[in-house]
């Protein structure tokens, strides 16, 4: 099956709670609602310090149904900032909910990270 594009993606009604300039070209671009601290804090607004993780939480839901698998990876543009999102990957077809990641920072500098910031691309 081929992916679908950002116009299929949002006639399909797969992303619960969309941001508008979410849907791309392939893909949708999903946006940090909410930062969880190694200590288990919820935050809007993190810094995160070199050699840190922090667990990302879309602020989107998916919802994909039977026939349907998703793929979930880093944005090429933090990677540029030499952040890494671990456990991401395969979203299972009849999937409803948050989609989450643990980023760490591989940079030598502090990077920010906000509540509303594109985190994960989500192919489907």
């Amino acid at each position: 099956m081929p992916l679908l594009n950002g116009e299929e993606i949002k006639k399909r009604g797969l992303i619960q709670n969309p941001v508008a300039d979410g849907y791309k070209a392939a893909s949708y671009d999903l946006h940090v609602g909410k930062i969880v601290t190694s200590s288990g804090e919820e935050k809007s607004s993190f810094t995160l310090k070199s050699q840190a993780t922090v667990l990302a939480i879309s602020s989107e839901r998916v919802k994909l149904p039977k026939n349907v698998a998703g793929y979930a990876t880093v944005k090429t543009r933090l990677c540029h900032d030499g952040i890494l999102a671990l456990n991401i990957g395969i979203v299972d077809p009849d999937y409803e909910g948050l989609v989450s990641s643990y980023l760490i920072n591989f940079g030598k500098k502090d990077f920010s990270l906000n509540a509303g910031q594109v985190f994960l691309r989500l192919n489907a």
